[in-house]
């Protein structure tokens, strides 16, 4: 019998006839060892010969033992390319990569393992191609001890520990008790409310040993979960009470022995869920003013569903506080006269203006031109503005100068704002677009081409206040930041802002 690498294969074989090499059926019983699964052995006969393929290879393993897989092993090809390239596996940055892996199941030639989640490709079938030699190795319990080279080069057979049954020589793990005996200066060191050894061997302690250095303060504020956040209680008994604090990374799950607790470390908060019981009443009706808004829009005659919205206001107003605009211009008082009720001042707004009011000037030199690129590019973006604009049906490009008109009032109030800080001319060109009850209007059908608008708008914005605004797309004169000089330290440089 050939074919195949191995020994220890029993084959049954059935003859009848007489004559040597009448096979007319057989039967693998044993596949023996060091054959691979498929292998093909070849049985000599009188009238040909018999060629039995090695269905079962039988690994010996059970539930419960461990494997490893060497990374870059096994290749596989994937149907998310449709089976063109080949991929090896396990990659370094597999969570696998190196790791034992329990055996969850086994069949006579087979065994499960699980190697986590697929990625990307967690629904893509992959397709066995090859494997390379050893790419499994089984965890029988020995180890492998590297020995120093040596001119020596004759086999040397592990006999017995000489010490089993004592203190072996051979030793792994172990929980031991440690006797202290001395410490190095500073070699604890103290961060917070944990302490940690500053460099290796700076205690000492004779061997078997076990040292408790530190009490663990919890929660730490690197435990997001559950440090100054609002846990539910989800069980409690009479004197106790249960909350999710989160689970420990994989590798630090250790049990923890209460020892402590401070004052007032617990903090009972002072609504329940109860409080927020309209939330997602009024979650569903925000999802039904979208859907309702958007069919209306789609309508072959568009609705504006928006402006027939009535504004329900809460029965309290928002607990954080409400802000519309605010307008601040700070001074220093030089003199004071009490009887009259009069202050002085040589000096109105902070020097730090200086290069807002730099700022403001350009974007006022630049308009016409910041106007000019912003309706441009709003064009070259949606050509069909110019001729489907309101007011430019006619051709006549009414609707794209008026455009450029709102645009001017918004930057002129955008100016306003740089200039003497706050955000009140802002807030009042914003509410122009907004109705008596908060609904979107003028712009409620133009609501994209406006976004759009109103960023490039804040773009050249920017390039006027760095003087680097350019003539194209504009015929107006632009006007660069000359004599403007560059703060130093932390100033922007010239006179841009955000």
């Amino acid at each position: 019998m050939s074919g195949g690498t191995g020994s220890g294969a029993v084959i049954s074989i059935t003859s009848v006839g007489g004559g040597v090499g009448d096979i007319v059926d057989y039967t693998v019983t044993n596949a023996g060892t060091g054959y691979s699964k498929n292998d093909v052995l070849t049985v000599p006969g009188g009238n040909g010969d018999a060629r039995i393929t090695i269905s079962q290879i039988a690994h010996g393993w059970s539930v419960g033992d461990k494997i490893r897989v060497e990374d870059n092993a096994l290749t596989f090809t994937c149907d998310q390319d449709n089976n063109y390239t080949n991929h090896t596996y396990p990659r370094s940055t597999d969570p696998f990569s190196g790791r034992w892996l329990r055996i969850s199941a086994v069949t006579p030639d087979t065994y499960t393992v699980n190697v986590g989640p697929g990625g990307t490709a967690v629904n893509s079938i992959h397709t066995f191609v090859s494997a390379a030699a050893n790419a499994v190795t089984y965890r029988d319990g020995t180890i492998t001890i590297a020995m120093p080279s040596s001119s020596n080069t004759s086999v040397h057979t592990f006999v017995r520990d000489e010490l089993i049954g004592g203190n072996g020589a051979v030793r792994a793990g172990g929980n031991y008790a440690h006797t202290f005996v001395s410490a190095v200066t500073d070699s604890i060191t103290k961060q917070g409310g944990c302490s940690h050894l500053s460099q290796m061997n700076q205690l000492d302690l004779p061997a078997p040993a076990m040292v408790t250095i530190e009490n663990l303060h919890t929660p730490r504020t690197s435990d997001t979960r559950a440090s100054r956040s609002v846990l539910p209680v989800t069980a409690h008994t009479t004197n106790t009470f249960t909350v999710n604090v989160g689970a420990s990374p994989a590798g630090l799950q250790f049990a923890h022995t209460f020892v402590s607790v401070d004052t007032d470390a617990i903090t009972v908060v002072d609504y329940s869920t109860a409080d927020c019981a309209d939330v997602y009443g009024t979650t569903s009706t925000l999802l039904d003013i979208l859907t309702d808004t958007l069919e209306n829009a789609n309508l072959s005659s568009p609705v504006d569903h928006l402006a027939t919205i009535t504004r329900s206001e809460p029965t309290y107003e928002f607990a954080g506080g409400t802000i519309d605009a605010y307008l601040e211009v700070p001074f220093t008082v030089s003199y004071s006269d009490q009887a009259n009720d009069i202050i002085y001042t040589n000096v109105i707004d902070a020097e730090t203006r200086y290069r807002f009011r730099d700022a403001a000037n350009l974007l006022r030199l630049n308009t016409s031109a910041i106007i000019d690129k912003t309706s441009f590019d709003l064009l070259q973006r949606y050509p069909d503005l110019a001729s489907s604009m309101p007011r430019n049906a006619d051709g006549s490009g009414a609707g794209t100068e008026r455009c450029k008109t709102d645009l001017s009032l918004i930057l002129a109030d955008l100016i306003q704002d740089i200039e003497f800080g706050g955000n009140y001319n802002t807030i009042r060109a914003a509410k122009t677009y907004l109705g008596s009850n908060n609904e979107l209007i003028h712009i409620q059908n133009q609501l994209q081409f406006s976004i759009y608008a109103h960023g490039r708008l804040a773009y050249y914005m920017k390039q006027a206040i760095n003087g680097d605004l350019t003539t194209d797309n504009t015929d107006a004169i632009i006007t660069g930041d000359w004599g403007i000089t560059n703060d130093p330290g932390n100033w922007c440089k010239r006179a841009e802002c955000d």
